[in-house]
């Protein structure tokens, strides 16, 4: 979840002002351009649910971890608006969007009985990133330039990401001699583990499932917008760029 943050609001928003000072973009085109590489990689994120489940969690860590440090470094030749676009697509998709959704996937392979409790330790790398990235980042962007920047955002995303892919990941408990929650693989354990519950057809006819979606699509897009276009707004009310950014590691 550390990982996603150059995918995320509270980083990307961090570069509005460079990049409309040096592209001669508005901060509107640049809203726009965010709002439509969000929508659009958010509705391609089923597709590569089902392409998870293909390929095994830990070959795609692999995937979008290069990809991911690959977008950062190619956003650092950004030119004109479409490129921009582009690369805030490459960004969402790749950070906020798939690699999330792949580390759900890996740590619900793992745990059944203690899962929510795996994923509320996970979800902490989501705050840790809001806490270090913006305040680190803004510092960088004033020190080095936006551009190489982004550079070291992608060579970070490698050195921190790939390593403990190398080391510790696999796709499921049984690869390693244990059942879910780290209990030693028996008979009796792995036939605890059997999955029950609706399926996904079953899912899709109830009110319940549009109702939560429609819950949580609702409030992420809420939250992308303040995130973004916090520092922008925090600005405008007499903040200086540093502690603007720094604001996160309270909020985070």
């Amino acid at each position: 979840m550390f990982g996603s943050g150059p995918g995320q609001s509270h980083l990307i928003g961090l570069f509005f002002d460079p990049l409309s000072r040096e592209l001669g973009l508005t901060r509107t085109s640049l809203a726009a351009a965010y709002g439509v590489a969000t929508l659009m990689a958010a509705f391609l994120l089923p597709k590569l649910g089902s392409f998870i489940d293909k390929v095994g969690p830990v070959r795609m860590l692999w995937i979008l971890t290069l990809a991911l440090g690959s977008a950062c470094v190619l956003f650092s030749f950004a030119s004109n608006w479409i490129y921009v676009a582009i690369g805030f697509g490459l960004l969402r998709f790749l950070g906020q969007g798939s690699l999330m959704l792949n580390c759900n996937n890996m740590v619900s392979q793992w745990f059944v009985r203690k899962r929510g409790f795996a994923l509320g330790v996970m979800s902490l790398g989501f705050p840790i990133s809001m806490a270090i990235h913006p305040p680190l980042c803004q510092w960088l962007i004033e020190t080095i330039g936006w551009r190489e920047t982004w550079i070291w955002l992608g060579i970070s995303t490698w050195i921190i990401l790939l390593p403990p892919i190398l080391l510790f990941a696999y796709n499921k408990p049984e690869q390693v001699g244990l059942a879910p929650d780290g209990v030693i693989a028996t008979d009796d354990s792995l036939s605890s583990t059997t999955i029950t519950g609706m399926t996904r057809t079953a899912a899709l006819r109830t009110p319940a499932f549009y109702i939560i979606t429609g819950s949580l699509f609702t409030l992420s897009m809420l939250v992308t917008a303040l995130h973004v276009e916090n520092k922008g707004i925090l600005m405008e009310h007499g903040l200086s760029a540093q502690n603007a950014a720094s604001m996160f590691t309270v909020t985070g």
